[in-house]
């Protein structure tokens, strides 16, 4: 979760050319939304992403100052350049404070089973669980206790213990880590030398006479 708390924004004509001057002069253009709030076309700082990251799976609930103050915003979506990590829009959702909101939460997996100290592999299938919750009350994760995991077991989203306040909504059957056999390396298979087909060179100390001397021989 994000230690920053704030964006600093400022009002943004939607014409493409305010865009592109916008940009220019170190904005990102952005749109916020939400239940109570009507669309609004905003600038955020490029060194908002530069200083937070730029991923937008962060659940963190944000102040707006500036423009739409006081208002509190969601990441939801955040557009890159595909040549490289250059933020060219953001999407920021205002939730109804009052509601409960659908989120992804990071699994903070906690222990070492004994089997994987042995040498078993564990495998980590799915890292996060969709849950429902008061805004107010997002968490930053849902621990998961995977230390007295044996080999060959596998714990599902069902078997998560989650906090009554949470409602999952990921598929209670969905695998989320096991415990595996190692891989095992497979050796390398023996090949008999072949025998050398005629013309090929024999090997050294099986030389036959060479062809001049049966020759000779032959006279």
């Amino acid at each position: 979760m994000s230690q920053i708390t704030t964006i600093e924004v400022k009002n943004r004509n939607a014409e493409r050319a305010a865009n592109v001057q916008g940009r220019k002069e170190g904005f990102v253009p952005a749109v916020v939304y939400g239940p109570k709030q009507a669309s609004t076309s905003l600038f955020v700082p490029a060194h908002f992403f530069v200083m937070n990251g730029t991923n937008d799976d962060d659940n963190t609930i944000y102040t707006l100052k500036g423009e739409l103050e006081g208002s509190k915003v969601m990441i939801k979506n955040i557009v890159k350049n595909p040549m490289g990590s250059k933020v060219l829009h953001v999407d920021l959702y205002a939730p109804d404070m009052t509601k409960s909101v659908k989120v992804e939460v990071e699994i903070d997996f906690q222990g070492e089973p004994a089997a994987v100290k042995e040498g078993a592999l564990l495998q980590i299938i799915r890292r996060t669980i969709e849950i429902e919750c008061p805004v107010s009350a997002i968490p930053e994760s849902i621990a998961l206790d995977i230390a007295g995991m044996e080999l060959g077991d596998t714990i599902k989203i069902g078997e998560i213990n989650v906090d009554s306040k949470y409602k999952v909504i990921s598929a209670p059957e969905y695998a989320v880590v096991s415990v595996t056999e190692p891989t095992k390396e497979e050796e390398p298979e023996e090949v008999e030398a072949a025998a050398p087909a005629e013309g090929d060179a024999p090997a050294d100390g099986d030389s036959p006479a060479p062809a001049a001397d049966a020759a000779k021989k032959a006279e």
